[in-house]
């Protein structure tokens, strides 16, 4: 899939980085479901069913999971879960998933909610479950105007640096502008190592940008476009 708008402002959908594919081929048939937190379109719900995964496809928005469901192969629908709800608002057991993807969802999120959501990711994980993340940076050709701001206040250490409280003063006249809500939430490595590593041992954790050559030019600045984690649930 290339990138194609969501339903409800919540940006777009990318095609499947390399942490992506990395939760799939990670996770093991037989070893309980796995989660998938904003999963849209299924980008990376569909290549996990097709590899034999139990998925909960957990989104915000009906019309994204009627989608999913309609586009995943009958031999694969009994192995599908989808939950409509608002994370981190939702609860799920303790202890239940082998492994949780989340993609482009803490842009959306306040600083609080995502302090909330390493909580619930960490309970919901089994005894070694992994954590895999993706989320967009401040380093974005739409807003890149924001980055002075941005670095004063890496200078001063300021925690969630990346988070804008209007972000239409900094992105103007470009395709991505509209498809956003008024506030947004770049987080760096230094806002995912802080909030997650008192609940999980981080194996991977760094910037990365357009290998593929499939970010749209609005996106695309120097290759620092995203951050990607990879974290194991410790034992507290």
């Amino acid at each position: 899939m290339a990138t194609v708008a969501t339903q409800n402002k919540r940006g777009f959908t990318y095609n499947l980085p390399d942490i992506g594919q990395q939760f799939i081929d990670e996770s093991v048939l037989d070893q309980g479901p796995v989660l998938d937190v904003g999963a849209a379109y299924g980008v990376a719900t569909l290549p996990a069913l097709e590899k034999g995964l139990q998925v909960v496809a957990l989104d915000i928005n009906k019309e994204h999971l009627r989608y999913l469901k309609a586009n995943t192969p009958q031999p694969h629908a009994h192995r599908l879960e989808t939950v409509e709800n608002n994370f981190p608002y939702i609860d799920f057991p303790h202890n239940y998933f082998q492994s949780i993807y989340i993609s482009q969802v803490f842009p959306f999120l306040k600083p609080f909610e995502i302090v909330s959501a390493a909580k619930k990711l960490h309970a919901w994980l089994k005894p070694g479950g992994k954590l895999y993340v993706v989320s967009f940076t401040p380093f974005l050709k739409h807003c890149e105007s924001y980055l002075e701001i941005y670095h004063l206040k890496k200078e001063k250490d300021e925690p969630w640096a990346g988070y804008i409280e209007c972000l239409p003063e900094f992105s103007k006249n470009n395709p991505v502008a509209a498809e956003l809500p008024e506030s947004i939430n770049h987080v760096d490595e230094d806002d995912l190592r802080r909030v997650f590593s008192p609940f999980f041992s981080i194996e991977q954790l760094y910037l990365f940008g357009d290998a593929r050559n499939e970010l749209p030019e609005w996106i695309k600045y120097d290759d620092r476009e995203r951050v990607g984690m990879v974290a194991k649930k410790l034992d507290l």
